[in-house]
């Protein structure tokens, strides 16, 4: 998948800077300057979606989030992260595409690193992964 394995490094170091700090950036994001952010009002049904897959209620994989720029999905996602993910200790990564886009990292290299690091390759899973996409639309090949 990578084109040498010096990228392999660059990339799979990227993507486990971003496992390892996840939850406290997140944390960092939903404190910062003192803000209290209010659920939005997607927010139960989507903590319900995440309800119904880790109770195996349901076998839908995809949830897709879109609207306007601003109006709170990415708090949203931090949100789902902090009250439904984390006390759970979940395997999950959240990742911005506009982040990586400027570093020339793309989906697919951010994927294939996380398999690296979490030795799971994603379409045969034996547990339950969160994977948080945010800024998608960054991402040209799709």
């Amino acid at each position: 998948m990578f084109q040498t394995k010096e990228r392999e490094k660059f990339v799979v170091t990227y993507v486990a800077d971003i496992v390892k700090n996840t939850e406290r950036n997140i944390k960092s994001k939903l404190t910062g300057a003192m803000k209290v952010f209010a659920k939005r009002y997607l927010y139960d049904t989507l903590a319900l979606d995440i309800d119904n897959f880790l109770s195996k209620k349901t076998t839908d994989r995809i949830v897709r989030l879109y609207g306007l720029r601003g109006v709170g999905k990415t708090i949203l996602l931090a949100q789902l992260m902090n009250e439904k993910i984390f006390p759970l200790k979940k395997k999950h990564l959240f990742v911005s595409l506009d982040q990586s886009r400027n570093l020339g990292i793309t989906l697919s290299e951010i994927i294939t690193a996380y398999e690296i690091i979490t030795m799971q390759d994603l379409e045969n899973l034996t547990e339950q992964v969160f994977l948080f996409i945010d800024e998608i639309q960054a991402e040209p090949n799709l």
